[in-house]
């Protein structure tokens, strides 16, 4: 596998409008709602849904922009995926981790962008030795 991740996936194109659609329809909810013009990060999560729903968000068509941020709950869901899809995702962990897959998880997904559940300082330094290790 290349690092632009796994190109022969095929993405259902009405599933691809459709995603596409409701991403658009929630950016838009968000910007009205952001009265204040704050800078704001939506992260999409794809929890049991296919790879190829992410590739689809990712890579639209040339008029969309690609949506960089996605979330995962299971860390085993999280590993496969980052295989098969590009490095350009920025990838969060959003689910409970335990401690003793801290370190597994840091190093093997190179663009783990943020782990939003940490916990305690013995997870914290067994994520920052797994980014060591890289």
């Amino acid at each position: 596998m290349s690092s632009s991740g796994n190109t022969d996936m095929k993405v259902n194109p009405q599933r691809a409008a459709q995603l596409i659609e409701n991403l658009s329809h929630v950016s838009r909810s968000i910007q009205a709602a952001n009265k204040q013009d704050r800078q704001i990060r939506l992260v999409a999560v794809s929890k049991l849904k296919p790879a190829t729903d992410i590739l689809a968000l990712h890579s639209p068509p040339s008029s969309q922009t690609p949506h960089l941020h996605f979330g995962e709950n299971y860390q085993q869901e999280l590993l496969e995926k980052s295989k098969l899809l590009p490095r350009s995702i920025r990838w969060h962990f959003i689910g409970a981790l335990q401690t003793n897959k801290c370190k597994p998880l840091a190093e093997q997904i190179p663009n783990l962008w943020c782990v939003e559940s940490v916990d305690t300082v013995r997870k914290a330094d067994g994520l920052e030795k797994g980014r060591k290790a890289l």
